[in-house]
């Protein structure tokens, strides 16, 4: 039993994720979801997030040099809001 509690509780958490982000929709486009740059409406509905971090944060997995060829050629890029703009200068 202890180890279906464990999994529950991991379940839970990935829920509260998206319920969060399903309610934050009533103030406007997730604009941290890559979704929202391609002009892909949102809708009603949470999108999914893909390789995109959310939760207000700019977050994704990148392509690093050799990509193509070698299956560990990536990154996961995430930052804090507030340092975004120092980061793209």
């Amino acid at each position: 039993q202890r180890v279906l509690a464990a999994m529950q509780d991991g379940v839970i958490n990935l829920c509260r994720v998206k319920l969060r982000d399903q309610q934050r929709l009533k103030a406007g486009p997730l604009k941290e979801y890559s979704q929202h740059g391609e002009n892909v409406p949102f809708g009603e509905a949470t999108p999914r997030a893909g390789n995109d971090s959310g939760g207000g944060q700019p977050g994704r997995i990148l392509k690093c040099k050799g990509w193509e060829t070698d299956p560990d050629a990536y990154t996961y890029f995430i930052t804090q809001a507030a340092v975004w703009k120092n980061i793209c200068d």
